[in-house]
């Protein structure tokens, strides 16, 4: 599995769930910019694939009003995110691809923001999967709301790397994977 994302509770949660359960997790760059934490040459070859969203980068896309710059930074992190996910796909042969969103920080309307924009970016994936070629990718999201889902989506995921219920179909765990 792929991991991508800064190192922080949420990625060192999911790590260790995943080790603990015999599933490698490899370190991918941090999605929407932001420091590496190993090259991509590194990974190997894997069926999964997730981008988590710290809670200070979906705090500093989504805690603040709407206005050009940030559109434009939501927009660029997509567009990242979206070509990261391709090349994951195309390269290392993921076929499943979680959009993980740590919202606890944010109000309650803006967690509703990013948790369609998380939707939205699942979609988008899938669709431009599709159109490149990758017919079997699948696309899920989850939004982390509270300090107990932080467990609950790990173990989700690990689930979700092992075959679980397919893409889209609501979870155990308060339907944590979307």
């Amino acid at each position: 599995m792929l991991l991508f994302g800064p190192d922080g509770d949420l990625s060192r949660t999911i790590a260790a769930t995943c080790r603990a359960h015999g599933i490698e997790a490899a370190s991918g760059p941090e999605p929407c910019g932001g420091p590496s934490r190993a090259s991509p040459e590194a990974t190997p070859p894997t069926k999964s694939a997730v981008f988590i969203l710290a809670a200070e980068t979906t705090e500093s896309l989504f805690g603040q009003t709407l206005s050009v710059a940030a559109r434009r930074r939501l927009r660029s992190c997509e567009n990242s995110i979206c070509d990261s996910a391709l090349a994951a796909a195309g390269a290392d042969g993921a076929r499943r691809v979680l959009v993980a969103c740590d919202a606890r920080t944010l109000s309650f309307g803006k967690r509703l923001r990013a948790e369609r924009w998380a939707r939205d970016l699942a979609h988008r994936i899938g669709y431009e999967g599709r159109i490149n070629g990758y017919s079997d990718l699948t696309t899920s999201y989850a939004v982390v709301e509270t300090e107990d889902e932080v467990q609950l989506l790990a173990d989700a995921i690990v689930e979700w790397h092992q075959g679980g219920a397919p893409a889209g179909e609501p979870r155990r765990a308060l339907a944590v994977l979307r």
